[in-house]
């Protein structure tokens, strides 16, 4: 479940994700933009203040713990002690 508010939280609302998988984590890049990760290497991405979720990731097996965005890189760890590094959505270890 995602939920959002925009009132300073008297009022959250539901966002649909995409997934069925456990989210653990979200980062907020700016006023539109949010990372979300989670298990299964779940890795959501909105630009639009959640009225979409984009599904990015590929090639990570296990579950993501820690997710860091800085510019155009993205910096993912996993429960395993695994970290990905992504300038274009493709990660590599």
């Amino acid at each position: 479940i995602i939920l959002h508010t925009s009132d300073g939280g008297k009022i959250w609302n539901k966002q649909h994700s995409g997934t069925q998988t456990n989210l653990t984590k979200v980062i907020l890049t700016n006023a539109t933009e949010a990372w979300i990760v989670g298990q299964d290497g779940s890795i959501l991405f909105t630009s639009d203040s959640g009225q979409n979720w984009q599904r990015l990731s590929k090639g990570i097996p296990n579950n993501i713990n820690a997710i860091t965005v800085k510019s155009n890189e993205i910096w993912v760890a996993t429960k395993n002690g695994e970290i990905f590094r992504s300038e274009s959505y493709q990660f590599s270890k």
